[in-house]
């Protein structure tokens, strides 16, 4: 008799386990009870396994904020009507969308897979991920607030300090951070649709009017190796320039900004002639030359002719201190 009910109750379970088993949760295509959305940002996602379920549904969830946080927001406090060259506003665009994408992930660090659940009938796989309001709201407020702290320091340094790329640095870090305290408001604003922040202060646009102002102010002479490959000197006085300082001789510069190219011939593979090298940029200070920054970026170019080689090399060189000279000079300020 004994037996009899032991095989009664397993009858019993294994039968409620095919029902858990085939029923379909309210979550696959509906709002979940467990997880209703006044409390919880939810995304779903289904694929052929649980791995590939469970990413699908986070990066569903990851849509909201990618989706709702568009660039023209960003755009119009990053891109500052002050910037008039058109190569620099592509620049700030740019680190405005990275600025975006790299808050998202902070936030998205929260994300939860909440349930899996796997059709009988199929064997598709299904995965809900959630993510709390009140928790992530809390964190975005202590993050705002946080970039608040940063603004003000950045901000009291570039104010009291006399040495301009100090200046530029804190005018700088000012402004990274307000970007990104843009970007943590919008993100709390979907996550809380009744949140009330005060607007950033100073705004992105006045921090991008100082710091192309100190900038415009800053003069910095080029230098390069004497053994430097003809043409540098032009490359890196022109992307000075175009970084918004001002060319200047050694004897009138705040600082100098010394360039080196140094390029192996690899020599004639397959038809083409192959060079590598290192790009190497010094920033130092004048009176006394005490080096405030070092940066390094690697060269490789190839070409049927050694001549063509060597001015693509050039080429590669001009692209590189043209996008990244400015940002590297800043860093040596910022300590990025």
């Amino acid at each position: 008799m004994k037996t009899v009910w032991i095989l009664g109750l397993s009858l019993v379970l294994f039968c409620a386990g095919c029902t858990r088993q085939t029923t379909r949760p309210d979550w696959v295509s509906g709002e979940s009870v467990s997880y209703p959305p006044s409390r919880y940002l939810m995304g779903r996602g289904q694929g052929d396994s649980e791995q590939v379920a469970a990413d699908r549904a986070r990066a569903e969830l990851a849509k909201i904020f990618r989706v709702a946080i568009r660039d023209e927001t960003v755009d119009t406090e990053a891109v500052t009507r002050v910037v008039k060259d058109k190569k620099l506003q592509r620049e700030q665009r740019a680190q405005a969308i990275r600025t975006v994408v790299t808050t998202a992930d902070e936030v998205l660090e929260g994300i939860e897979i909440a349930k899996r659940w796997q059709d009988p009938q199929t064997q598709r796989h299904y995965a809900l991920a959630v993510l709390s309001r009140a928790r992530t709201a809390e964190i975005l407020r202590q993050r705002i607030d946080e970039r608040d702290q940063f603004v003000e320091q950045g901000v009291v340094q570039a104010r009291d300090s006399e040495d301009k790329l100090a200046k530029a640095g804190g005018i700088a870090r000012a402004l990274n951070a307000q970007r990104e305290r843009i970007v943590l408001q919008q993100q709390l604003a979907i996550v809380e649709t009744s949140a009330r922040v005060a607007a950033p202060r100073p705004s992105v646009a006045e921090l991008q009017g100082q710091l192309e102002n100190v900038l415009r102010q800053t003069r910095i002479a080029p230098r390069i190796a004497d053994d430097a490959v003809a043409g540098l000197q032009k490359i890196l006085a022109g992307a000075l320039a175009q970084g918004g300082f001002v060319v200047a001789t050694r004897g009138q510069a705040h600082y100098v900004a010394f360039a080196s190219l140094a390029l192996e011939d690899l020599g004639k593979r397959e038809g083409w002639y192959w060079l590598k090298g290192t790009l190497e940029l010094k920033l130092s200070e004048m009176p006394g030359e005490h080096m405030r920054g070092t940066k390094r970026w690697d060269i490789k170019v190839s070409a049927q002719q050694p001549a063509v080689a060597q001015q693509r090399a050039l080429d590669q060189v001009s692209a590189i201190l043209q996008r990244d000279l400015r940002s590297a000079i800043l860093g040596f300020a910022t300590g990025r």
